[in-house]
């Protein structure tokens, strides 16, 4: 790991720890023992950083994903994957995202503008890879599935948290939307598999 990387790494933890409007550049030397000249040596301010972190962290959380599909035989157990990976790692990448969001809405916009048709184009693939292994509903119009779900995560992701009832948080609605909504999409065999995962309360 270059210099770089290891400013970037350390970055995105801090933002995803402590929110981005909190992080100071000086809370990023302190916390990851490298000089402030060697910083601004590299970048030439948070907002640099900010922009390339979230580049970063993206990267790595896409690699993560896909090495745990690889390991998920068909969509069915990917969607349970995506839980669990929710349950740790993506939820804390999303909160980074929801700050960019507020605080550099340009810079989020660019990002989403490249990242959004890329994610897209894998759905699609699972979508259809579903349907052809009969886990998802035959016919199944894959553009409305798409935005259906994908509005729905970004209403619950970047909705204010005090929206939510008292005791439910965020992670127990995207749970909810898409276990049942896969679940309404799936085919007997896609089905059992679900109901396992819902049935042993995992």
């Amino acid at each position: 790991m270059t210099t770089r990387e290891y400013i970037l790494d350390g970055s995105s933890r801090l933002f995803m720890d402590l929110g981005v409007k909190a992080v100071r550049m000086d809370d990023i030397a302190a916390r990851l023992a490298v000089s402030k000249r060697t910083i601004y040596e590299l970048f030439s301010d948070k907002r640099q950083i900010v922009t390339e972190a979230l580049e970063y962290a993206t990267e790595k959380f896409r690699r993560e994903q896909l090495g745990s599909f690889a390991e998920a035989g068909n969509i069915v157990e990917q969607i349970v994957v995506m839980l669990k990976l929710w349950e740790g790692s993506a939820w804390s990448m999303n909160r980074f995202a929801m700050d960019v969001y507020r605080f550099y809405p340009d810079i989020y916009a660019e990002f989403a503008s490249r990242t959004t048709e890329e994610r897209f184009d894998m759905m699609r693939v699972k979508l259809r890879e579903g349907m052809e292994q009969g886990y998802l509903v035959p016919g199944l119009d894959v553009e409305l599935t798409l935005y259906v779900v994908t509005n729905s995560i970004t209403m619950l992701v970047f909705g204010e948290k005090s929206s939510l009832p008292a005791g439910m948080t965020r992670n127990d609605v995207f749970r909810f939307i898409v276990l049942y909504f896969f679940r309404g999409l799936a085919t007997e065999k896609g089905r059992k598999i679900l109901d396992e995962y819902i049935n042993n309360g995992k």
